[in-house]
This record gives C-alpha cells, structure tokens and sequence, in this order.
C-alpha cells in the first residue's frame, strides 16, 4: 500500500483530534472507493448509499482506533466491507423481492457479465479475488459458517464469466495461499499501475484482473452533490438527532411527569408516539399534556427567564479587563506612575534605560516590553486586544485559538494569525519564533511563518537559518517582482525551506517572473488536485491561500 502523504496524515491527526472539517476532506478522498465498494456488494444504488452513510458515520465516530499499525485506508476498507455485509445479512438476505429489483445499470460489457451472476457469486469473487478474503472469512460475512464447500466451485465458474482466456489460465494456476499472499503484498486500492513494472508476467495479470474488478460500476458512480449529502447526512443531521433525541426522553422523564394519574397516562401516550413515528416531541406537545394547574406557574416561569435575557442582551456592555504585571526589571512608567502593578485600556507604558516590564493579558498571553520602549494599551476587551507601539521593541507570547491580539504602529498592524505563538517586533523587523502572524504594510499583506523575520521594506519574509548570500540578493528585490538576473539567481539559491519567500515574491510578481517562481515552488511542493497550474499563474487570491496551506503543514 503507498505511503500516505503528510497532508492526509495531518487531516487524520486533525480528525482524532476532533476537527469536523478535517474529517470531511479526509473522508473526501476516499468517498468513490467506499461507494464503489459497497455498489458491488449489494443490488442497488440505494442500498450502496444508505451503507455509505453508516461508513462515514461510524469512521468518524472510531476514527481514534487508526494508528501505526492500523493505516486509515486498509482501516477503511474492512469497515465499508463489514457494513455492507452486515446490511445484507440483515436486509437482503432473506428478503428474495428485493434482490431481484436490482437498478444497477451496466453501462460496459464487463458490467454486464457481472450482472449475470448471482449475488453470492458477485460477492464471494469481490471478496475473495479482490479483497483477499478465505473462504471461511466469507462465510461469516455472508452467514454460511455451517456449508461453503461449493465457494470454490462458485468463484471458478464467476471468473470464468469475467476473465478472459488468459487471465483464466493464469488464475488457476494458483493454490489458494500462493493467490492470497499475492493480495496480501499489493494490497492497494486503487491498484497501482506503476507498482508492476519488474514483476513477473504472472503476477501483472493477477494485478491486471484485480483491477478489472475494481472498475465495475464506475459508471454509476453519484454526483459530488449527492456524495456531499452522503458525507454530511450523519455527520451533520444524524448527530443532531441522536442529541436531540436524548434530550427530549429526559426532559419527559425528569420535568414533566406529575402524580395525576390520568396526566401521567396522557404523557406517557404522546412521547410513546412521538418516539415510535420518529417525530421530535415539540413545546406545544409537552405544553399540551401538562395537567392544567400547572400551566400558569409554568407560563410566569419562562416569561421571566425570556425578560431577563432580553434585558441583558440590551444593557450588558463588557468592561475593560486590567492587564496585569507579572515580571520587571529596573523602574517602568504606566500613565504618571511608577512601578503600577495593574494596565487598562488606554494607558502608556513606558520603559526606560536598563528596565522592562512583562505584563499578562487575559485569556491572551503574555507581552514583554523591552527597554526605551513605550507603547499604548488601545483597547482591552475580551474581544480584541490592540496595543500600540510607539518606539522601542517588543516580545510577545499567545495561546489563543483566534486572531485576538493586534500590534499597530505608525505605518503598519500586525496580528496574531492563530494560537501558541511566540515573536518579536520593532520599529525595524518582525521575528517569529513560533506559531505565525500577518502583517499590513505599505498597502500590502505579508504572511509571517515560524523561522521567518521581515524587515520593513523588503520585499519578502526570509527563514533566519537562510545562507547569507541568499539573504543579501532576497533584500536587493523590489516589489513589483521582475524577471532580471538577479531574480535568477535568487531562484537557484532556494530550497524547500525557503518556501514562504518564493510563494511571497511570486504573489507580488509580474508576468515575466510568475513562471519562474512557480516552477520552483511546484518542484519543492507540488499543486494538489484541486489546484491547476492557470490558478497560480493568473495569482488567484484564494487557490495561492490554499497552496499555502498546504506548504505550511508540510513544513
């Protein structure tokens, strides 16, 4: 199976850790293949999508269970394999209407040959030839533990339907370990065409015909629209309804059940039926079958609750918090006074020759003021922090998960761009050790990564562990970037670590230096699908943000 990339590794980490959105494009990647799969199990496209659904649903759900030793994508495989049979055994098997209103068209010829068989044919040949499955695997799956002697005798004639003459020859020269073991070693969904190259002939038709077999009914393959409702039905709505669900059975049993007898039979009646036809249990309902003493208390309840909230929406107006001194050195000057242990909104912090101070802000972090420094403390609320920089230099550490955090001063603003992030500012240049920041300056927008610096006026951020040489001709580049000498041999100092700086400059460049940029760029990282090469020429704003991205978590 080959490697996955460190961009899918990243999206599953995301996902374990509880990113929804991770998960969604996680589980994009692999949506065709689980349909698929489930189509050639089962009669009906109806069927593949509803085992679809539960995939999706239950990956999400155990997705914690993949790690080293169990890869996403075999971890997926089992799992689509396992809800397909099982809504087999559950909802088909016994049911001989259904399986014959099969709506799968066959829109090749192999299609049809497929088709011809019977379903148990279709899914031991599925099973056993594609997934690697034994024959007494397979039983279990279809709930035949008891007799599977004739599999064998039903896998040969299935392939004879679906093979030709010397895919057939080839197939039954294997016992069935050898062919196992076969599957076991290039166990990789979709094959690999470029895996085979130096393998013996008998091995490529083996792949060959395992290939075959996976490209039935990728015709009937649904729109991305309706792969976007199979990915979000459970994610979004099923979960909603469990919670909702939950709630609602416990409202009934701790909230309204009263000791009036016929009250208590006339709840009891409406949430029974409510929880039997599938229906939410409404307000108007539960209102309904209160017993009428009640109603009254219950109405001067809630309206006071309501006239509460209505007067703290309209009156309540957050208050400037204090930012608080937790380190200093040497005497500092907040406002007039020296030494003040407590900052507010508005106040001008001063630092003198041999002194700092290093203040907390809350639900923020932490900011240090160096010497000769003086800065403004602009706003102070819970919302957005903005402090301004007068003259000297800073340092700043912050643990937010939002942009919360802003540093402005006479020609530019700065912001936190994410959580735990660490760096540096002056007057000068912008440092950032840790995490990443965006920076406006001089009409333009520069985006600040982990071991990048920018000094004002040049034309790109600079990785601090850049050779010198590369520096120098970096800082010697003007914005609107131009295709010259010295652009080329800036080009072939870079490496993949300088990533931020040529994605800077291509942003910012003309015509004649785009092409260039970019080939270097894409040599380090190549475009993903959903990227073209046009995209990044024509410096679409939001396919080179996605480019980005993808960069930074590769680096």
């Amino acid at each position: 199976m080959k490697p996955l990339d460190k961009y899918t590794l990243f999206l599953i980490e995301q996902a374990q850790a509880g990113r929804k959105n991770s998960y969604i494009e996680l589980i994009g990647y692999y949506k065709k293949q689980v349909y698929l799969r489930s189509l050639q199990l089962l009669e009906k496209t109806s069927d593949a999508e509803k085992v679809s659904q539960e995939v999706f649903f239950r990956a999400w759900k155990n997705i914690n269970m993949v790690n080293e030793n169990i890869p996403f994508e075999l971890w997926l495989r089992g799992l689509t394999i396992n809800i397909a049979m099982e809504y087999y055994r559950t909802d088909i098997k016994d049911n001989t209407e259904k399986i014959k209103k099969t709506n799968l068209s066959a829109k090749t010829d192999l299609d049809l040959k497929f088709l011809q068989l019977s379903l148990t044919a279709r899914q031991i040949l599925i099973l056993h030839d594609l997934e690697g499955y034994t024959f007494s695997d397979i039983a279990v799956l279809l709930d035949e533990e008891e007799d599977y002697s004739d599999f064998e005798k039903i896998l040969s004639e299935a392939r004879l339907s679906i093979a030709d003459e010397n895919e057939l020859k080839t197939l039954e020269n294997f016992e069935e370990d050898e062919w196992l073991k076969i599957i076991s070693d290039f166990d990789i969904w979709p094959v690999d065409k470029t895996s085979s190259k130096n393998m013996t002939d008998k091995i490529k038709t083996v792949l060959s015909f395992r290939e075959k077999l996976e490209s039935l009914f990728s015709s009937n393959e649904p729109s991305e629209e309706t792969f976007d409702k199979l990915i979000n039905y459970f994610f979004v709505h099923g979960e909603k309804v469990v919670k909702e669900r939950k709630k609602e059975r416990e409202i009934w049993k701790t909230s309204f059940v009263d000791t009036d007898a016929d009250g208590k039979n006339r709840i009891s009646k409406e949430i029974k039926k409510s929880i039997k036809t599938e229906k939410s249990i409404s307000v108007e309902t539960i209102f309904k079958v209160i017993p009428k003493g009640k109603k009254k208390k219950i109405f001067y309840i809630v309206s006071a609750i309501v006239a509460l909230v209505i007067a703290f929406v309209l009156f309540y107006k957050p208050s400037n918090f204090p930012w608080k001194v937790t380190a200093s050195y040497g005497k500092y000057l907040v406002g007039s006074l020296e030494n003040k242990k407590v900052i507010s909104g508005g106040d001008i912090i001063k630092t003198r020759a041999g002194s700092g101070v290093t203040f907390q802000i809350e639900s923020i972090g932490k900011v240090e003021l160096k010497e000769n420094t003086t800065a403004k403390a602009l706003t102070g609320d819970k919302k957005t922090s903005v402090i301004e920089l007068i003259e000297g230099s800073l340092k700043l550490s912050t643990k937010t998960e939002v942009s919360k955090l802003q540093i402005v001063g006479d020609d530019f603003k700065l912001i936190d761009y994410g959580s735990d992030t660490f760096f540096s500012l002056d007057s000068q240049m912008v440092s950032v050790q840790r995490g990443s920041v965006k920076l406006f300056y001089d009409g333009k927008e520069f985006l600040i990564f982990e071991d990048y610096e920018y000094a004002f006026g040049k034309a790109a951020p600079i990785n601090i562990n850049t050779n010198e040489e590369l520096v120098a001709v970096v800082n010697q580049i003007s914005i609107p970037v131009k295709f010259d000498s010295n652009l080329e041999k800036t080009i072939s100092l870079f490496n993949e670590s300088d990533a931020l700086t040529i994605w800077t400059l291509l942003r910012y460049s003309d015509k004649g230096a785009t092409e260039m940029l970019f080939n270097k760029l894409n040599e380090f990282f190549p475009l993903s699908e959903n990227i073209s090469k046009n995209d990044i020429l024509s410096l679409n704003k939001e396919k080179l943000n996605d480019w980005l991205d993808e960069i930074e978590w590769q680096l």
